[in-house]
């Protein structure tokens, strides 16, 4: 029993003051006291309390340590190389990521010091070029292209293009496209040049050639016959004699950031599983050994 400030001492006088926070201090211990007994009880059963840790998820590490490999490729691969990469990492572990152009303007930006760790073109000039510039360290064919004459709809040939019928015929640029040169020598050779000139429209590569069919805007284009091996319409695959053979070489750039990964994307091209991807979309096979290891120029 609480006998009061003075504790049941007759001789103890509290001032009002004091008699008044002793009376407040009781009420504050009767209410609280029960909660804090609740609260020890809960903390004794937990045992401990658990602070969140900040970590690493597996997925983030994965995408950290994920190895890959930068191609810089021709747009006549753009089909190619997309049903290709995963192929391609699915053998090694490597991710292959693509970045699609004209071989000419790739080559500049070779030149013009590129992230790429691969090379792949539509001709040999430009990467025999490249390697005399010490910006390869290797190269070698790995393909041989087909050109094609694509009609979205209709009938006709090669050497029908002159027709009235055939109001836009696209190519992409012969300066840029090594497609390009070759569908303006096949033109020449068929004798059928000076009639269709002035019905072209020039792309800025075989891609972008390719969609002006896609939409409506080219009664007929001229270009990979990779690109379109599966397009509507009718697709005839020119003769080969009527331009220079179009050999497809890649390469190895020089002081890439991923040299191992390049060379492993250059030796599944040339001897693993790309080979038959390139057959599925219509190219053909060229006999080659590996591309040799050239040494690395002083100060590239």
């Amino acid at each position: 029993m609480w006998l009061g400030p003075g504790g049941g001492d007759p001789g103890f006088e509290a001032s009002g003051e004091v008699q008044e926070w002793s009376v407040r201090r009781f009420w504050l211990r009767l209410i609280w006291a029960p909660i804090f007994a609740q609260a020890l009880s809960l903390f004794g059963q937990a045992g401990s309390v658990t602070l969140p840790v900040q970590t690493t998820s597996a997925q983030n590490i994965i995408q950290q340590t994920k190895r890959e490999v930068v191609v810089g490729a021709a747009a006549n691969f753009s089909e190619a190389f997309r049903a290709m990469g995963p192929k391609f990492e699915a053998a090694t572990g490597i991710h292959a990521i693509f970045s699609f152009g004209s071989t000419a303007q790739l080559a500049q930006q070779v030149e013009q010091g590129a992230p790429f760790d691969v090379f792949a073109a539509a001709d040999a000039e430009h990467p025999q070029k490249l390697e005399r510039e010490g910006w390869l360290q290797s190269r070698a064919v790995f393909a041989r292209g087909v050109l094609a004459l694509w009609l979205p709809s209709g009938e006709g040939n090669l050497g029908s293009l002159g027709e009235g019928r055939f109001r836009v015929i696209a190519m992409a640029k012969p300066e840029l496209a090594p497609y390009g040169a070759a569908a303006v020598e096949a033109l020449k050779r068929a004798g059928v040049w000076e009639q269709v000139k002035a019905k072209v429209v020039y792309a800025e590569n075989v891609g972008m050639a390719r969609q002006y069919g896609e939409s409506g805007n080219a009664d007929a284009v001229l270009t990979a016959y990779s690109l379109v091996i599966h397009a509507r319409g009718k697709i005839l695959r020119i003769d080969p004699r009527l331009h220079r053979p179009l050999d497809h070489e890649v390469g190895v750039i020089s002081g890439g950031k991923h040299l191992v990964e390049a060379r492993a994307f250059v030796e599944f091209l040339l001897h693993g599983g790309g080979q038959g991807v390139l057959q599925e979309f219509g190219y053909q096979a060229v006999t080659t050994k590996a591309p040799a290891v050239l040494k690395l120029p002083v100060g590239r």
